[in-house]
């Protein structure tokens, strides 16, 4: 049976599961076993191929309609990349080994190639990886250094294997990829594990909201960390599981005497140990008594199905929010508040997104804020441009200009925005609708706005070339139209579509300002080399924090690096996204 997970904070050393119930984790997102990459570059689906000409297809006399037809069923086909995360085959059964056995992923599943580390120093990038800092600024390159990770590769020389994959579930985890990198752990040999996978496995379990994960390890993790309090409690409700409730009882009372726990943390596993069928003991966990969040508090609070005071969530780091998301016992509504977050991060797909925004809209009450999922609903039920836009326009303008939340709403957007057919009155609305039917994968009715919106004026003209110029190499382009989109946006966010499309050898503008630095001459040592994973790793930490972070040198090699291991729609797609939210 597959478990669900969202994510964590870890720490490389094994003693610092004490901050499981100690301390916050540090901020950290999804997402899944496959890229969450929107197939923008294959022959679309049936129902998004172009369809014939208006005047062509009417033998009535009539205007065209302005609305397309809503598609049966009204949620959107599941994309070829997605579906692949979503009908993952079933592992199969019994453990498996470490090294290159680890992983969720093969070649022949969308693995990448499983040298990919071959050649590098793996205790260098295992500390790159321990030290990464998620989410990354750019969706779709965190799906692809997702997909690195939980791929079946050979591990890199000069590290133990055990290490090397607690330092992949480590990233995994503040990626927001919890889920992932707790399915990759529980595969393998309790025998193989050494202390820093137990501190690794422990984190990934609990971010996931899978406390019965830890039942494992906790006995190993018990000794590996001197009767470390988190594999005491654990210890607790898996005995209560197996029948013996005094023993459970009594190993909680041993943490309750002792001060290094926060009480909450005791009071939540108590609660856990309670329905596990150990006596009446607890309590309602008491959310005053702390300031902030950890992987253990989200994570058998998600697992208990509590709610988390909002305040607290609020100031709690997105992948937090994000692996909330991912926790089934969390009530559908609380889940689909934060499932757009959680899609922008890359912690959710298109699909799942809009699945949770359709439980919303069936839960939400009939008077009241309008929520996403109704807003979604108003769309797939329009028969006009006017109804439309009126059900489009405020989803779209939900979230602040940039944020995760708003490229995740402009995903879920995307397939009522295809819908609307290009009209000159529409045309000053095209760079949002564009953007989000690049964002969900619906390239070729984006593509189709073009002609308009390349007579129309410089500011749009610019804005929706630069989202379309990396998936559509054949469009014109014109120098200026750079310079447009400085004026029109931001001038590092033209800086970064022309680092990008350099990087995509599509020379438009000039060049970045060239920049040496360690970060550099690492990067460029390893695509000399041809060293995919080590390029990969170090573009994940060119990626940390903002765009606006982003010098747009690093961003050449960065989708240099992406194309080098063969993920060439993710490199597309990174530049098409720096072109909305750069």
């Amino acid at each position: 049976m597959r478990r669900r997970a969202i994510r964590t904070g870890l720490r490389w050393s094994a003693l610092a599961v004490v901050g499981l119930v100690a301390g916050p984790v540090a901020p950290q997102p999804p997402a899944a076993p496959t890229d969450l990459l929107p197939d923008a570059f294959d022959a679309p689906p049936a129902e998004t191929r172009p369809e014939p000409a208006p005047d062509a297809a009417r033998t009535d006399g009539a205007p065209p309609p302005d609305v397309k037809p809503a598609p049966a069923p009204p949620a959107p086909a599941p994309m070829p990349a997605e579906a692949a995360l979503e009908d993952e085959p079933e592992e199969p059964p019994g453990p498996v080994r470490l090294a290159a056995t680890a992983g969720l992923l093969s070649p022949a599943t969308r693995g990448l190639d499983p040298r990919s580390f071959a050649g590098a120093d793996g205790r260098f990038l295992a500390g790159l990886l321990v030290r990464l800092d998620g989410p990354l600024a750019s969706r779709w390159g965190q799906a692809g250094i997702q997909r690195l990770l939980v791929s079946q590769a050979w591990p890199p020389p000069g590290i133990h294997p055990g290490d090397w994959l607690a330092a992949r579930a480590r990233a995994l985890v503040d990626l927001g990829a919890a889920a992932e990198a707790h399915r990759m752990l529980i595969r393998v040999d309790p025998r193989d594990f050494t202390p820093r996978l137990l501190a690794a496995a422990a984190q990934a379990a609990l971010a996931a909201g899978d406390p019965v994960g830890l039942c494992p390890i906790a006995t190993p993790g018990r000794v590996a960390s001197a009767d470390n309090p988190a594999f005491v409690l654990a210890d607790a409700w898996c005995t209560a599981l197996a029948g013996d409730p005094l023993a459970a009882t009594q190993l909680v009372r041993e943490v309750r005497g002792r001060r290094r726990p926060d009480n909450l943390d005791v009071q939540l596993a108590s609660r856990l140990v309670s329905l596990a069928g150990a006596g009446r003991e607890a309590g309602n966990p008491v959310w005053t008594e702390v300031k902030t969040l950890s992987a253990w508090r989200v994570g058998l609070a998600g697992a208990l199905g509590l709610d988390i005071p909002a305040p607290l969530l609020a100031a709690a780091p997105p992948q937090m929010r994000a692996w909330r998301v991912r926790h089934a016992a969390v009530p559908a509504a609380a889940r689909a508040a934060l499932a757009p977050e959680a899609a922008g991060l890359g912690v959710l797909g298109r699909d799942e997104l809009v699945r949770l925004l359709a439980l919303e809209a069936e839960t939400a009450p009939v008077r009241g804020p309008t929520k996403a999922g109704q807003r979604l609903a108003q769309a797939a039920a329009a028969t006009n441009a006017s109804q439309l836009l009126a059900a489009l326009d405020p989803l779209l303008a939900a979230a602040p200009a940039g944020s995760a939340a708003a490229l995740g709403l402009a995903m879920a957007a995307g397939e009522a925005a295809a819908r609307l057919r290009p009209a000159a009155n529409f045309v000053d609305r095209a760079p949002d609708l564009v953007a989000a039917m690049v964002a969900s994968g619906r390239v070729t009715a984006a593509r189709a706005w073009w002609p308009l919106a390349q007579e129309a004026d410089p500011p749009v003209r610019a804005r929706v070339w630069a989202v379309l110029a990396p998936l559509a190499p054949d469009l014109p382009a014109e120098e200026d139209w750079l310079a447009d989109l400085g004026r029109a946006t931001t001038p590092h966010r033209a800086a970064l579509v022309a680092a990008g499309l350099h990087g995509l050898g599509l020379e438009v503008g000039p060049p970045p300002a060239p920049l040496r630095n360690a970060w550099t001459r690492a990067m460029d040592a390893a695509l000399a080399g041809r060293r995919a994973g080590e390029a990969l790793v170090l573009a994940a930490t060119g990626l940390q924090g903002r765009w606006a972070d982003v010098p747009p040198d690093h961003f050449r090699r960065i989708v240099a690096a992406f194309r080098l291991a063969g993920l060439e729609a993710e490199a597309r797609m990174m530049v098409a996204e720096a072109a909305m939210r750069g």
